[in-house]
This record gives C-alpha cells, structure tokens and sequence, in this order.
C-alpha cells in the first residue's frame, strides 16, 4: 500500500472517529459558527440511501467544504476553541494524532506520534486544571480560569547602574529603576518588551500569581494567529510544592502531567523537549519548594539558575520574599502590584454580579466604605472573597482591622457548609466563635516556621495528626484541599497497572489561611502567663515573609498584640509594620484616628531602602488620614519617588498613594543625580493643584528645568497659597512667570565655597543649571573658589568661554580661579591662548588661571593682551601632560611669565634639569603632531 492509499484510508478512519464525537448539540454549534448551507438534494438521498447518520453527514460536508481534510483540521479545532468545547477539542486533537501516527511508516513517525501525545497529554491536564478553578472555598462549581481572570498590575522591574563620572564631579550615581508597566500578562512573551530567557514573577501573598500562570496555560491551548503563545511548543507548568525530594525535572513531568497510559518513559520526555523549537516552563510557587534552602541540587535549580535549558523560557513565580539565591543575574523581574479600583470593578461585574450594573455599584460602594477594607482589597485573593460574600449578605459589617475581615469570612464558610441561606449566613461573629483546633494551629506553625518550609502533609499523617473531625469539617468547607499525585513505580518485574501509585496529600487552599492557623498558635502562646519563650518563638516569623501571622495574632488576643508590638519595636526598620499590627486591635473604626494621630505626630518618610512591607505601612496609614481628615505635617519620599500617572504617585517599588489630600508639605529627595523633565514637573504641580492644605512642596536636589511655561501652570495653584522650593540652588519657584527666584543665597555661598565643577560628561541640563549659579553668584558678590573645567572647553568666541555642549560662560566677576583641563595632548595654539587670557581680564577677582593636560605655545605674544593683566598680575600655570613621566614629583609645573611671554619651570621636589623638561615637552610635542598627521593622512587614503 502506497503513502496516498495509507493516508486516505486512515483518514477514512479519522472521520468516523470523529462522527463518533459530534452530538446534535454540537452539529447544530458548528453549523451556525460555519454557516453551512442547506444539505443538496442528492446528499440527503444519499445519506438515506446508506442510513448515514446526522453526524456522518457533517462530516462529509466539513470535509466537502475543505473544514477537514488528511493534512489539517484546524478550522474545526479553531472553531471548537471558540465555542468553549474543550473535551471534544482535545478528543479530536488526540483521534487526529493517532492517525497521523498511523499514516507514518518510519521511526519519525513513531517519535512525531509520541510528541503529539505528550503535547496532548499536558492540553488535557490543564483543561482538567483551568475549568476548576475556585476563586473562594466553598464555590464547588467548576469555573473556568478565563471566565474570572481579571489583569492586575504587572510591571517590569530592573535595576541599570548608570555609568561613574569622574570622581571631581559633584553629582552622585543614582541607581535608578527602569519600571514599565505592561497592558497584559501576555506581554512577557513579546520579546520586544522582555529578551531574557528567565523571568522572576513576583507579588505578595494573594496578589493571583497561580491564577496568572493558569490563565496563561488557558492561553497556550486555545491561542490564535495574534497570540505570541502561538509560537509556543510546548508550556510545561509544574507546582513547586508537589516536587520535594524530586531530583529529575523529566520525573517530575511525567508524574504530574502525563497520565500513566501514554506509556511515555523520562528519557522520551527529554528527547521530545529538545526537539521543540520553543519551550517554556514555568514553576509555580518557589516559595512553596521543599528544597529551596536545602543542599540537595536538583534540575528545578539547576534551571532557574540558567545552568540547564538555558534557550528554554523559564518563569519563576514566587513570594516578593523569598527570590531564588541561584537565579540567573540576567533574569527579568516582573512584580504584581495588585488590583486598582477598575479591576476590583472589572472583577465584580465579570465574576459576581454577571453584568448587574447596580449589583456592581453597591458591591463598589462596600468596598470603598472603609479605608481599612480598600486597603485590604487591593490584595486580589481578598477582594474576590469580599465580593463574593458581599454579593450574598444583605447587611455587611463594617471592618475595621484585617482580622475580623478573616474572622467573618471563614464563618461564612461555615454558614454555606451547614446549608443555611444567604440571609442566615448573618451571625454576630462574637456570638459564635469559630471552633478551636489546637493540633492543626501548632501544624500550621511548624509547617510555615521549619528551616524547609512545609505546606503539604501525606493525607493520612495529617488526618492523624489533626482529628477526623478537623479534617473532615475544614475538608468539606474547603479550606483544606485533598490532592492526587501519581507516582511511576519501575521496579522489575512488576506489571504496568502496578507501576502508577497515586499518592494522596493535604494543603490549605491558601497559604493564607496556613498563617491564619498559625497565627492562633502564636496568640495563644505569646498571649500567655509564661513570658519567657516569647522572643524565641517570635523570632521564628519572618516579618516579610509571613507578615499576616503577626497581624492575626494581634487582632486575636490583646495581651498577644502588646508583646508582639514591643517585640516589633526592637527590631530594626520594623517600627512602621508594628504600626500595621496595631490597628488589628482597633475595635471601632472611630478608634482608628487616634491611632493614626499618633503614628504621624512627626511625619512620615518613606525611604527607598524600607522593604515593600514597610512602604505599605506608611502608605495604609496615609490612607487612612487622607479619608479620615488627619492632618500630616510633612510626607518625605526620601529616593522612593518615581513618577505620577494616571491621578497617582507611584513608587519605585510599585505601591501607589491614591490621596494626599491632607499633606501640609512635601519633600521629594531623588539624588542630584535625577532629572525631572518639564513634563514631569508639571504633572507634579498638576497632581498638588486641588490640595487646600498643602502648603509647601520642596524638590530638594534633583535638576530641573530652570523655567517653566507660565501657561501650563495650572490656573489653581496660582491663586492659592502654594511655595514651591528648589533648595539645592536656594530657589523658589514664581507661579505667575514660571521663573526661580533667589530665595536663600547660603546654598550657593556653600558650593561656590568649594570648587564647581563643569564636566564634560555633565548633562546639558546640569552645566546650565551650575552656570545659572555662577550667574547668580557674581549678582549677589559671592565668591566662587574655583570654577574647573574637566575636559569641557572648546573654544572662546566674542569674549566668552563656549563649552563642548555649545552652553556659554558669561563674565563671571567673582571667580576667584579657573583651572581649564583639557583632553591629554590638545594643543592650544596662539589664537586660542590670547583669547583665553582677554577672558579673564574682564574677570575682575581672578587672580589665578591654570592649563591641564594641555599643549601650549613655546611662547604667548602678549602684545595683543592690554596691559590690565599684568598689572593684575594673573598667575598663569601650565601643567602638561607628559607620559613619559612616571612620576608625579618630576612632572613640571611652568608659569607664565607676565613680561615676556615665556613659560618659567616652578619649584619642584626632584627631577630634571630645566633643559630636560624643555626636551621632553618638544619631544612630546613633535610625537603628538606626528600621529595627528599620520590619523590624516590614513583618512585621506581611506577617501
């Protein structure tokens, strides 16, 4: 049987397989979406004629249309993507493998056949995966990951070192953050947004980084021609958790993804991999790995670390604590920063209240109530349970702390697990207090606390160790999850049904919920008579890493929180988290002010060194006086600031503050090494213009524009009672002409007391603004030390000093000394020389003037120079740059001698004799004059 016979009887086969698949349902679907034209009259005889079935029918009129035919059926598969039929999509992509396979005679075909099913193997287990997705405990209704994913904030984070000036500049390097936001989670696949082959996903507890991974496996198996999943292979996702102790990641594929019947062994796995054209893995939950901190090297790090697959993509999800310590340096760092207001709306109106416009609004309305609640919902995990339980109850408490926030949503849970009604679900939460269980606090400790931190038990070890009855009720309420992991035993001897162990396990739906366990223990014990254990038991709790364990704590017991507090206040930059966990203790959210009174009586500083936790504390209880009306007195971004967008300010670290309505003043400090545009600058003024309390608005060293269009200053500010201050240079900003005024002259006096350098690897935008203060420096009779320019000058036209960028030097009639270095080896000819010596007679305190590095001539006519300069008498030093001196005592220093134009050798420690020098410099001279002429000459052979 030839290959054309072999194909089109298999693909004879493939078309009753497929008649097989297509109920009426989905005949009458797939009619519609194609809108197939009515069966000719000859068909339908026919089909009588051979008693074909509707389904054989449309088979033959798909494959009529050119829908199917042996070599492609992706018009049908597409088609199937679109009406959401999953299972008979991936049926018919397998039946149409198997024949493919079938069609092939050699050891090719064989291999294309076993790399089809693995790529079907691994669409199956994520539509098993993706259409079950609960976004809280108790919703047993399989929901598909794409009928709830909402985008959050995602923005690419990395650190670029800008390059060193020279050590006699007086700006700082500021290490500052290229920070882009991206539209879609799909963004990390587009190479012109990320070019590295290891990307870090990271976001705090809740912030939807499994989601995230989920919905992109959604993606691959139903992506389209516009996808950059389309591209894609293979996308392999493994749970981190379930790979303790696994050394092979081919073991660990083969375990978790494909089912024990594809009979595909691990070294078949590997030879399919590499065979793709691009593979992606992405690892979910790294800071859920048994063996991140242990010794034991395994592929899963080995990978991460760039040393294996290093031209597969490889996505790394974990907690914003806890980045791998082997991860490639060259790896791109993406941060989820949460929900913002629209996709808290977004979510509500997709997943809640199914196109309810007013179910949204008082959903919205809850939501923004408290600025306690707000603040929470910004975490996605709490704002989708929020609006969920908001959906069902009527009369919602008005929280005031994050942990009766938890407290009232797992007595929800029990309300939907004892069948009431939504409307019973309405308890006082005092009235019943939720059930007590010991055994599984002191678990959830332990797991979170050890050295490899554990979040999954063997399912019949954790029953033991908690009760049947624990186990049972936090099982059926669904806060407890059972799993099944298949386990390929290859023991010889053994038959196949006996190789695959499914092994059951146990975890929280969440790790949040771990903590809140956990933190039951910890108010407990912390809580009690005995004292002495507290700081050994407290220091077991990484504040950043499982900050929820404290902050339920202190809203559990109260004697709990006094010592949990103390504890906090000791420990170095934990003093604004403590902060965080004092509010759990607030019973009344009227309570709330004098706290907040308290915490800001002098102000708050957010610094760009304090970890995101901190930064989200001084950001909750900035919140909280904007809705509160508490005045702050001074709100200091100290190197954290980054821009404003959108009617926020964002920080470096990705948290935005929505309100500073009750702000007096504001300092930005971002490095004298920072720019901020006219835009920038505007959209700042722009951002404070609506702000009665604000007084003053200090940019305290970066550089600025030196005016700004007086029409584009927003019309508010210059009526109200604004000063905006430029304190580096001692300006103030005029509103009405967009001009800086002099406000305070002691800035400058303490600069120009040193020596002001003007480099030429200054931005042009620093050379003007240290020329405006030399400016202002001769207006108001300060003297400048020294003004140096390193490497700067070209040339002198019209009685001033013109600088490489083009910028010009006025007469500056109080520099007490100018030094003039040049590129080593330029030669300064008369012209040039006569010229820079007019240029300073005009200055009137200029009594010295200096040459580095520079040629000068042999002899200065000084015929051409009137006689002020020498009865000035303006030292004039030349020190040349000579490279066959090695050594910095023998290195001339000459002088100009006021007379006679001739250059005078000045004392020196040792060395040559004055003739020597003189040697030296002409051989210096004659060498340099020689490459010049032999650059030219080389160019105008290359012409």
């Amino acid at each position: 049987m030839d290959r054309k016979h072999a194909a089109s009887k298999n693909f004879g086969r493939f078309q009753v397989g497929l008649a097989n698949l297509l109920t009426i349902e989905i005949i009458l679907q797939l009619s519609a979406l194609f809108n197939l034209p009515p069966a000719k009259e000859d068909q339908i005889k026919k089909a009588r004629s051979e008693q074909s079935t509707p389904s054989l029918l449309m088979v033959a009129t798909m494959k009529e249309m050119g829908i199917i035919n042996p070599l492609d059926i992706s018009p049908l598969t597409k088609a199937l993507e679109n009406l959401k039929l999953h299972g008979t999509l991936c049926d018919v992509q397998t039946l149409f493998q198997n024949y493919n396979e079938n069609t092939e005679d050699s050891t090719d075909s064989k291999f294309h056949g076993k790399r089809d099913t693995f790529l079907s193997s691994l669409r199956k287990m994520y539509v098993s995966q993706y259409d079950k997705i609960q976004p809280i405990p108790y919703i047993r209704d399989s929901v598909s990951v794409n009928d709830v994913f909402v985008e959050g904030g995602i923005e690419i984070q990395k650190n670029t070192q800008r390059l060193s000036r020279k050590a006699k500049t007086e700006s700082t390097d500021d290490e500052k953050p290229d920070v882009k936001p991206l539209k879609s989670h799909l963004d990390i696949f587009n190479e012109k947004e990320i070019d590295s082959k290891r990307i870090l996903v990271q976001g705090d507890p809740g912030f939807g980084k499994s989601t995230f991974l989920m919905q992109t496996a959604y993606d691959w198996c139903f992506s389209d021609d516009s996808s950059p999943l389309r591209r894609i292979d293979a996308f392999v996702l493994l749970t981190l958790r379930l790979l303790g102790g696994k050394l092979s990641v081919y073991s660990a594929i083969q375990n978790l993804l494909i089912p024990g019947e594809s009979m595909l062994t691990e070294e078949e796995i590997k030879e399919i991999l590499v065979s793709l054209g691009s593979v992606v893995i992405a690892f979910d939950g790294y800071d859920e790995y048994p063996e991140r901190d242990s010794e034991l090297q395994t592929d899963i790090k080995d990978i991460i670390g760039g040393k294996m697959f290093s031209d597969f993509t490889v996505i790394i999800c974990t907690r914003t604590a806890c980045i791998p310590r082997n991860l490639d340096p060259n790896a791109t760092r993406i941060r989820l920063t949460g929900f913002d207001n629209n996709a808290r709306e977004e979510y509500i109106a997709k997943a809640v209240a199914g196109g309810d416009r007013k179910a949204v609004e008082r959903i919205m309305q809850r939501l923004n109530g408290s600025p306690i609640l707000s603040d929470i919902c910004q975490v996605p995990m709490f704002c989708v349970m929020f609006a969920h339980i908001a959906d069902e109850t009527e009369d919602l408490t008005v929280f005031s702390t994050v942990t009766g926030f938890f407290h009232f949503m797992i007595h929800c849970f029990y309300g939907h697990m004892r069948g009431k009604s939504s409307e019973s679900a309405e308890f006082d939460q005092d009235i019943q207090p939720l059930p007590v269980f010991d055994k599984l606090n002191k678990l959830a400790f332990e797991g979170l606390t050890a050295s490899r931190q554990q979040l999954s038990w063997e399912q019949n070890d954790f029953q033991k160790a908690v009760g049947l009855k624990c186990f049972s009720e936090l099982t059926k309420i669904g806060i407890l999850v059972q799993e099944v992991a298949q386990e390929i035993n290859y023991s010889p001897g053994t038959s196949f049904t006996k190789q695959v162990i499914n092994t059951k396990s146990v975890r929280f739906f969440h790790k949040l919920f771990a903590e809140w366990y956990a933190a039951n223990y910890v108010a407990a014990h912390v809580g009690s008579v005995m004292t002495f254990r507290v700081d050994s038991l407290l220091k077991k709790i990484s504040p950043v890493d499982l900050q929820f364990i404290f902050r339920f704590a202190c809203g559990l017991n109260k004697k709990a929180s006094k010592r949990i507090i103390a504890y906090l206040n000791g420990i170095e930059d934990s003093k604004s988290f403590a902060s965080l966990c004092l509010f759990e203790q607030v019973k009344d959210i009227g309570d709330v002010t004098a706290v907040v009174e308290d915490l800001i009586s002098e102000g708050v500083t957010i610094r760009s060194s304090d970890t995101r936790l901190l930064q989200r504390s001084n950001k909750h209880l900035i919140d909280i006086a904007s809705v509160n009306q508490i005045t702050i007195s001074c709100l200091v971004f100290d190197h954290s600031f980054w821009k404003i967008s959108q009617g926020s300010i964002f920080l470096k670290s990705g948290l935005c503050l929505h309100s500073l309505s009750t702000v007096t003043k504001v300092e930005l400090t971002t490095g004298e090494g920072r720019e901020l545009s006219e835009e920038q600058v505007l959209d700042i003024l722009t951002y404070f213009q609506h702000s009665v309390v604000l007084k003053q608005l200090w940019f305290n060293d970066s550089l600025l524009p030196l005016a700004l269009p007086s029409e584009s200053i927003p019309c508010h500010l210059k009526v109200n009672t604004l000063q905006v201050y430029w304190p580096r240079f001692g300006y103030r900003l005029n509103l009405e002409t967009g001009l800086w005024l002099m406000d305070d002259v002691m800035p400058i006096r303490k600069k120009c007391s040193r020596n002001v350098f003007i480099n030429k690897a200054d931005s042009r935008l620093l050379q003007e603004c240290k020329i405006r203060m030399l400016e202002n420096a001769a207006e108001y009779d300060i003297s400048v030390t020294c003004l140096w320019l390193v490497e700067s000058f070209h040339e002198v036209v019209e009685g001033s000093i013109v600088l490489k960028s083009g910028l010009r030097l006025p007469k500056l009639s109080t520099v007490d000394k100018i030094e003039i270095e040049t590129e080593n080896g330029r030669e300064m000819n008369q012209t040039e020389t006569i010229a820079i010596l007019n240029y300073s007679n005009q200055l009137e305190k200029l009594t010295k003037l200096g040459f580095l590095g520079c040629l000068m001539p042999e002899c200065v006519n000084l015929t051409s120079i009137p006689s002020a300069t020498t009865s000035r008498a303006v030292a004039v030093r030349w020190e040349p740059y000579l490279p066959l001196l090695l050594s910095e005592s023998v290195k001339p220093k000459y002088h100009l001698n006021p007379h006679s134009g001739q250059w005078m050798v000045g004392k020196r420690r040792s060395g040559p004799t004055q003739v020597s020098l003189n040697e030296e410099v002409s051989r210096f001279r004659e060498r340099h004059r020689k490459t010049v002429w032999q650059k030219q000459r080389t160019a105008n052979a290359d012409v």
